[in-house]
């Protein structure tokens, strides 16, 4: 989240309310190509889909590359249809216009996530983590 006053982002621990794991789906794709012997090799790619943010995540999302976007975030039994080999053109349809309600988030900000280091307190990344000045996004 950018906040003004701060050069660097605060980051945040999102997770649901009631689901101890979230879903993202995504897309991936396996090209044979050349390298530069000539050999042919696999090249795996893949994305994260993203969509318009709910009005928490875009909050959290306030700035950047991504500003006003989220992950599309899933419950369990749309990620069991995303899985599926057999996908109707309108269940795809209904998993990509799905938002997850601000509701079921539960989201707090913590220490930096990026880098390998303990946090100076010792805690796990996930914990919370005060940053002094920078209020609580209000729903």
């Amino acid at each position: 989240r950018k906040v003004a006053g701060l050069t660097k982002k605060v980051p945040y621990y999102i997770g649901l309310k009631n689901q101890p794991l979230f879903f993202l789906p995504g897309l991936y794709s396996v090209a044979k190509l050349p390298d530069e012997h000539g050999e042919v090799q696999e090249v795996w790619t893949f994305t994260i889909l993203t969509r318009k943010a709910n009005s928490v995540m875009a909050q959290i999302h306030n700035g950047g590359e991504n500003e006003n976007r989220m992950p599309l975030m899933l419950p369990l039994a749309m990620s069991k249809q995303w899985a599926q080999e057999d996908l109707t053109e309108e269940s795809y349809k209904a998993i990509l216009d799905y938002e997850m309600p601000e509701d079921e988030l539960t989201f707090h900000t913590v220490d930096t996530i990026r880098s390998p280091k303990e946090r100076p307190d010792g805690k796990a990344k996930n914990e919370f983590f005060e940053w002094g000045k920078v209020s609580d996004i209000l729903v």
